[in-house]
């Protein structure tokens, strides 16, 4: 079995996700079945680059389809310093940044995506969430974007909160996904 790492600079969060991508499209069960990636804040970020492994030169396929929660897209722009200086270091160049920044990497073989954050998130601008959808939108790639008044950063499952909903939505689009 694989060891995944935590808290570690790229490349052995990517290296370790898409292994487990990989061994799960190894076994009996799953095969035949599609595969996808969820993620939150800098984990939706990770998710991201799973979308775009030849990105990081890696060649395996990419997931069928994405769910971000109030994601950290951005590296360059409007972005989560300690998130962005944790992955990349505190002295990542303007180069690096951008190509970390998952929105540049949207192509029109990126998978669909599902995207979901709050207006009165402070950790992560609302504007990553933005910035996907728009690039999703000019690769011609199937996105559902939910922007929730309010609630803040980490609300993971929502119980209780404003934007609980968005479990409810993300199912629909699962289930309404092609084969």
């Amino acid at each position: 079995m694989i060891e995944y790492p935590v808290q570690q600079r790229h490349p052995a969060p990517l290296e370790a996700s898409l292994d487990a991508l990989g061994e799960l499209r190894g076994l009996d069960g799953f095969r035949d079945r599609r595969l996808g990636v969820v993620g939150f804040s800098a984990g939706a970020h990770l998710a991201g680059m799973c979308c775009h492994p030849e990105a990081f030169g890696f060649r395996v396929p990419r997931p069928d389809f994405a769910v971000f929660g109030y994601p950290l897209i951005s590296m360059d722009a409007d972005t989560h310093r300690g998130s962005m200086e944790t992955l990349l270091g505190p002295d990542a160049d303007d180069q690096t940044r951008r190509t970390f920044s998952i929105d540049r990497l949207v192509d029109p073989q990126t998978p669909p995506s599902f995207v979901w954050q709050t207006d009165e998130d402070t950790s992560v601008p609302v504007i990553n969430s933005m910035r996907y959808a728009l690039a999703c939108y000019r690769s011609q790639v199937p996105i559902e974007l939910h922007v929730f008044a309010h609630g803040p950063h980490a609300l993971g499952l929502a119980g209780g909160a404003y934007a609980e909903p968005w479990t409810a939505l993300c199912a629909r689009w699962l289930a309404a996904l092609p084969d």
